[in-house]
């Protein structure tokens, strides 16, 4: 027993040095991508887990309630983003010819998340949890070059426009949740977020007798909270129903801005900031149907009332944003020897515009040994869009194509006493 207690440890301090970021788009500098996935079971099952997943304080703190002993889990994320931009070209008479790529962009990084659950055997202590998780973040890395001929034979990279932005919002959840009877579960937990962000947008000239170095340089320190409401309700043995509500978060702090050219400081403003996230319903339910394997089929759906986003000071750049729904759904086949097959898809609209969703296709399997359990999920999706050039030359900005893909490979270890 003393051994396999010593594995978690061992495992958080395995992953805990890779824990760096996770990168997104452009449009996400601003106000942050809000993470959904929360565990590898999750990621593969596409993104389900108000009706599912335990560890998931923040999203249904009801599925708490099922744990009787002592669970402990932590979960490292891997994402590949790409990004490639491309402006239309027109001949004489201005007929599309085609697309031009200027930019082609591809970034990794890590993400990384922890949690304890303890449960009791007595009917009328609930179980307690708490987990340390990605809210949102801001991540994103930018760079195009700029390059002119000299002469006919030559193709001189003359700057380079760069955008980088780091940072995000982490949770840390305490919850509380009860079975009130064998059918019926409840749960609620309290969401302290703190966060940072810092942006900074500028072209590097190489050649410094061309043209003096500009750079717009921002700087947030943000902090808040929210609470987190969920239900169970399983009224056979084959269907489960899981609903949870989350409150809109006002993140306050300080917004710091400056504007350099060259070695001259044009700018430097500090200002309150407040920004406050839409809430959120997640409907779900599980259906267990009889078959020779065990098979579990999930089906969600997510309402984000992003259309109420506020932000001051905001960014004007955005145009303003829509209410969404969200679709996931997932498939967990285990087999004879008990190892799973997962499936699943999302389909992500996005609050910025109708053209901007996104498909999802996930996988994933698991392993199970002797109370500890390791859970491996993948996701693969894509979207194009248009989108103003983010160094313009011109007024007003051209449109330009926007293909983004996306890899993420996340692992989950976790151990019940």
């Amino acid at each position: 027993m003393k051994n396999r207690l010593l594995l978690f440890p061992l495992m958080l301090l395995l992953f805990t040095p890779l824990s760096l970021a996770q990168s997104y788009t452009f449009y996400d500098t601003y106000y942050g991508e809000r993470i959904t996935a929360l565990t590898a079971r999750s990621l593969s099952l596409g993104h389900t887990g108000v009706v599912s997943e335990p560890l998931a304080i923040a999203l249904n703190p009801a599925l708490s309630s099922e744990v009787k002993n002592l669970l402990l889990a932590t979960s490292l994320k891997v994402t590949q983003t790409s990004e490639n931009r491309a402006f239309p070209v027109h001949d004489s008479f201005e007929g599309f010819l085609t697309y031009n790529t200027y930019a082609m962009n591809t970034n990794y990084y890590n993400d990384f998340s922890i949690a304890v659950v303890k449960g009791f055997t007595h009917k009328y202590l609930p179980s307690i949890g708490l987990a340390y998780y990605p809210f949102s973040n801001f991540r994103y890395d930018y760079e195009e070059e700029i390059r002119g001929q000299e002469d006919p034979n030559k193709d001189k990279l003359l700057a380079r426009n760069l955008i980088k932005s780091s940072g995000g919002i982490n949770s840390l959840s305490f919850s509380l949740s009860h079975g009130i009877t064998p059918r019926l579960g409840v749960g609620a937990s309290l969401n302290i977020l703190r966060g940072t962000e810092k942006e900074s947008k500028e072209t590097d000239f190489l050649d410094t007798t061309q043209a003096s170095p500009q750079e717009v340089w921002r700087n947030r320190s943000l902090k808040g909270s929210n609470i987190s409401l969920g239900l169970t309700y399983k009224p056979s043995g084959r269907i489960r129903f899981g609903l949870s509500y989350r409150s809109k978060p006002t993140i306050e702090g300080n917004h710091h801005y400056q504007d350099f050219l060259g070695d001259s400081l044009r700018a430097d403003t500090t200002l309150s900031y407040n920004l406050t996230y839409p809430w959120e319903v997640h409907l779900g339910v599980e259906y267990r149907p009889r078959s020779k394997l065990q098979t579990r089929v999930y089906l969600e759906t997510q309402f984000g009332r992003w259309s109420k986003l506020r932000a001051e000071p905001p960014d004007t750049s955005l145009l303003k944003l829509r209410d969404v729904w969200e679709i996931r759904g997932g498939v967990e086949h285990i087999f004879f020897n008990g190892i799973p097959a997962r499936f699943g898809f999302l389909y992500q609209p996005s609050p910025y515009g109708q053209d901007m969703a996104r498909s999802v296709f996930t996988f994933g399997t698991g392993f199970e040994s002797k109370g500890m359990k390791i859970d491996l999920g993948g996701e693969i999706g894509n979207r194009e869009y248009r989108q103003a050039d983010l160094f313009p030359e011109s007024s007003p900005p051209r449109k330009d194509r926007v293909k983004e893909s996306l890899l993420k490979l996340m692992l989950t270890a976790s151990y019940q006493i």
